[in-house]
């Protein structure tokens, strides 16, 4: 059998190559993680503050509603006492204001 020479040379520095490319993909591993982890924490502050803006325009558009009545101060107070002590069913402060 002829004698073949196998360089070993560079196996050393293969293996250091391996193990960085290794640690490198790691560390991008959790930085992606950590990136989609936020990315879900702000989707769902979005939705949030996108059903807090829809409430703010239902609310505006029952304050529009009231106003166009055009009730006296007296008249506001005293529905908003029926509805607080519960003797006005919700919708019906409209209602209750009409002159």
């Amino acid at each position: 059998m002829p004698d073949i020479y196998i360089s070993r040379a560079g196996m050393e520095n293969k293996d250091l190559d391996v193990k960085f490319t290794n640690t490198e993909l790691s560390v991008l591993k959790d930085d992606l993680a950590k990136l989609q982890q936020q990315t879900r924490i702000k989707d769902e502050r979005i939705a949030s503050l996108q059903g807090t803006i829809e409430d703010l325009q239902r609310n505006m558009a029952a304050i529009s509603e009231v106003l166009a009545l055009k009730p006296t101060a007296e008249q506001v107070e005293e529905a908003l006492k029926r509805k607080r002590s519960g003797a006005l069913p919700t919708g019906s402060l409209v209602a209750a204001e009409r002159p």
